[in-house]
């Protein structure tokens, strides 16, 4: 062999055996239920399942709404019956208290009472109420006693006895008194419990109105400062005596004060109410004064 041909055949490439992979195509079959399968029945069979879903959805949201709107109206029913009995709990502290033959407190009449007594009685004009000659009647020592009774366990009942005295202030110019009562209060599980309270009550000619201020605290004494007013007393006459009402908002607590004043031998008894309803508190108060000096 020449050296041509050898070297003809040195330069010719080598041509490598390539192998070429083989794919299969096929369709694959979904079975009924699987995730994006049409459903049995076709296109029509799918809506009658939706519509299905959405009627069991709108069952139970209903369902849900009526026992709401049962919750509401129970809990409206509770709320009426709560109104009912607050209502009936104030028209029964409205009875003003009037002094019994031993100077304690008695429950007042009704209006109604009132009323059958003396059906024809014609209707007067109350006249003014005396305000200068009660207020100056306060001054001086009392004898006191009040009863609680409270219709919550986490507040007292009781009896408290004790002394209040109303001497000059110079609060409000000369026409004031500082009201300090001291005493025992006997619980009805038998505890007993020192207490104090000052008040400050006011006479104001100007307008013609007398009412009764919270002292700050602490409050020494000769020193005692104004808080802010607790009440102004509205008069009334009613069987021949004064009556005074008041009403004060703490916080949530409600208070409403009746008076009652007896003016005869310069005022030797006097009586008071507290009417006590809120959240924390629902009692009420009776107190029955008597002079001493």
């Amino acid at each position: 062999m020449s050296s041509a041909l050898r070297i003809a055949r040195v330069a010719r490439p080598a041509v490598a055996n390539v192998q070429v992979a083989r794919f299969s195509i096929a369709s694959r079959m979904m079975a009924a239920g699987d995730t994006g399968a049409t459903r049995s029945g076709g296109a029509a069979s799918g809506d009658a399942f939706s519509k299905r879903e959405e009627a069991s959805e709108n069952l139970y949201v209903k369902r849900h709404e009526q026992e709401k709107l049962e919750q509401l109206r129970q809990k409206v029913k509770a709320g009426e019956a709560q109104l009912a009995k607050d209502k009936a709990d104030l028209d029964k502290a409205q009875n003003i208290p009037v002094h019994g033959p031993d100077g304690c407190l008695n429950a007042g009449s009704s209006k109604n009472e009132r009323t059958n007594r003396q059906p024809d009685r014609p209707h007067i004009e109350s006249p003014m109420p005396p305000l200068e000659s009660i207020f100056k009647s306060f001054s001086g020592t009392w004898k006191l006693h009040r009863s609680l009774t409270s219709a919550l366990p986490g507040f007292p009942s009781g009896t408290f006895t004790g002394t209040a005295t109303f001497k000059p202030h110079s609060a409000f110019d000369s026409l004031s008194l500082l009201y300090h009562e001291t005493g025992e209060l006997v619980t009805e599980q038998g505890y007993k419990l020192l207490a104090n309270r000052k008040y400050i009550y006011r006479f104001s000619p100007d307008d013609e109105k007398i009412s009764i201020w919270f002292v700050k605290e602490p409050a020494p004494d000769e020193n005692e400062e104004v808080d802010y007013l607790f009440h102004e007393l509205e008069f009334s006459l009613l069987d021949q005596r004064w009556i005074a009402k008041g009403d004060h908002l703490c916080e949530k607590d409600m208070y409403w004060a009746f008076y009652d004043f007896r003016l005869d031998n310069n005022m030797e008894k006097w009586g008071l109410r507290y009417k006590v309803k809120g959240p924390q508190k629902d009692y009420l108060s009776d107190s029955a004064y008597e002079r001493v000096a």
